[in-house]
């Protein structure tokens, strides 16, 4: 009988991790609830630990009056966290509520995708400023593990038994008495 496995050795350290504020799904859980912010400045957290949104409403308004959008105002500015120039930040609004820009650059359609660039990276954030009235779905960011994963070595078996053979050719038989030892 001949069993075939796959077999993989693969160099695998750090996995992309993606920061959400998705208030269209309510996750993190209560983020409906905690997103309260007009006339004043604040931190929403993800689902990341360690990882907040900084909320900047002191000209504008981020309220999220349903659970699945924030209301998104003129003049409120969100600070996504990057990390490297790997990075993505993506924008989901409501069909057709795209009145803001991300990085400096015009949203064009409903959902957004903005990769970082170095001028971000030294500010450590990502700028998405409302521009309009606009509904939001989601934010999220994307972190890029600058370690990949790389498959070093990859076999399936089936050549192994060329190797059996090669070696069966090659012994060498050696018979031992026990009266010569």
């Amino acid at each position: 009988m001949c069993l075939f496995a796959l077999f993989a050795i693969v160099a695998k350290a750090q996995n992309d991790v993606t920061a959400l504020w998705d208030w269209e799904h309510n996750s993190p859980l209560g983020i409906c609830a905690s997103t309260n912010f007009e006339g004043k400045t604040g931190d929403l957290k993800s689902n990341v630990d360690g990882v907040v949104l900084h909320v900047d409403a002191t000209n504008g308004k981020l309220n999220a009056e349903k659970n699945n959008y924030a209301q998104f105002n003129q003049g409120t500015i969100l600070q996504v966290p990057v990390k490297s120039v790997n990075d993505v930040v993506t924008v989901k609004s409501y069909p057709g509520q795209y009145k803001f820009t991300v990085g400096g650059v015009a949203a064009t359609s409903d959902v957004t995708t903005y990769n970082v660039k170095s001028k971000d990276l030294e500010k450590g954030y990502v700028e998405v400023i409302a521009t309009g009235g606009s509904y939001l779905y989601s934010v999220q960011v994307k972190f890029i593990s600058n370690i990949q994963e790389k498959e070093l070595y990859s076999t399936n078996f089936s050549e192994w038994g060329d190797y059996e053979t090669a070696a069966k050719e090659e012994e060498t038989v050696v018979n031992l008495n026990s009266a010569t030892l």
